[in-house]
């Protein structure tokens, strides 16, 4: 199987149109930053032979990971599941990042609880 690599602005270009990103990262690895994307979706490589299946045969999928290393073998478990519109991105989240895609990221996050928006001058309880 060849692998079909794809570059970080095209896949950005093509998540627009339509095709689905699948971060493969695991839990532990998508604390602190993600793809802020409508078209984006999570599958853990450690449970990526199970839930392979659940992923469309019709789009373009384009598979993620930090570096590329582990989407690299997601996409042979979809080449061999007989998926043929598969893409990795070319050196992962970090080319994301590099190009100035966009991104969420745990600091980035803005919170709108009470707990950290009450005035200074409001009674804890």
């Amino acid at each position: 199987m060849n692998i079909r690599y794809i570059s970080a602005m095209d896949a950005y270009k093509a998540a627009q149109e339509g095709a689905l990103l699948a971060d493969v990262r695991e839990k532990a690895e998508t604390s602190d930053v993600w793809l802020d994307m409508e078209n984006v979706i999570f599958i853990p490589f450690s449970l990526f032979a199970q839930l392979k299946k659940e992923l469309p045969f019709d789009k373009q999928l384009i598979l993620c990971c930090a570096v590329g290393i582990v989407s690299e073998k997601a996409a042979r478990l979809l080449s061999e599941a007989g998926y043929e519109h598969v893409f990795v991105l070319r050196n992962g989240l970090i080319a994301w990042q590099s190009a100035g895609l966009p991104l969420k990221t745990a600091a980035g996050l803005f919170c709108k609880c009470q707990c950290c928006n009450k005035n200074e001058n409001e009674n804890d309880f």
